[in-house]
């Protein structure tokens, strides 16, 4: 297994995008519950310049972005959402995921020195190996700046246990609204010094 920048590994803009499907789906399925359609949908939106992967062959394993907090590792375009999901669902999904997507939000400032970690995410046939956490330990290793700092929602208990295991500590919460629709009551900010001890 490889952990590299995404920008080495070729064209696997469609492998992230189906990688970050399988992680995400919880909150993508109300858009669209073809996980294919979704794949295609979102491809167009990573910029893979801050995209780190972990390469079976040429499988993409598990995905983790690592960005200045200022600029989105993602970035969607209304015309592809439409184009693969249609005039209706194509727009819901730009007016549900265009606010959180293309403006970063943290509620502190994201300052120099400081990387945010986004989209970790594993292919569910390689999950409880110890990928995510070499595909983090790596991040954080190679990061320029002293402290990194992540998002993951309050009912991600295993997201949430690798992170601490890792040395991050919650700062600060999010309450959010439509808990019913997403099952997350809020979204918790995490944040570690590089000094902390990152064990793979």
């Amino acid at each position: 297994m490889r952990i590299i920048p995404a920008s080495e590994a070729g064209d696997v803009r469609d492998e992230i995008s189906r990688v970050f499907v399988e992680g995400f789906y919880p909150l993508l399925k109300m858009l669209c519950k073809d996980k294919r359609r979704l794949t295609k949908a979102l491809a167009h939106m990573f910029r893979t310049e801050q995209y780190f992967v972990a390469m079976d062959g040429g499988r993409v394993a598990a995905i983790a972005a690592r960005a200045d907090g200022k600029t989105s590792s993602l970035c969607l375009n209304k015309a592809q959402l439409r184009r693969h999901l249609g005039l209706w669902r194509g727009s819901l999904a730009w007016l549900t995921m265009h606010k959180e997507v293309d403006f970063p939000k943290y509620p502190f400032p994201i300052e120099s020195g400081m990387c945010a970690i986004e989209n970790v995410a594993v292919d569910p046939e390689y999950r409880r190996q110890g990928l995510a956490r070499r595909l983090l330990a790596h991040i954080i290793e190679t990061a320029p700046g002293g402290t990194c700092v992540l998002e993951v929602a309050d009912n991600n208990k295993n997201a949430r246990a690798l992170y601490e295991s890792l040395g991050f500590r919650e700062v600060a919460r999010l309450k959010q609204k439509y808990t019913g629709f997403t099952g997350v009551g809020a979204y918790l900010y995490l944040r570690m010094e590089k000094k902390a001890d990152v064990r793979v």
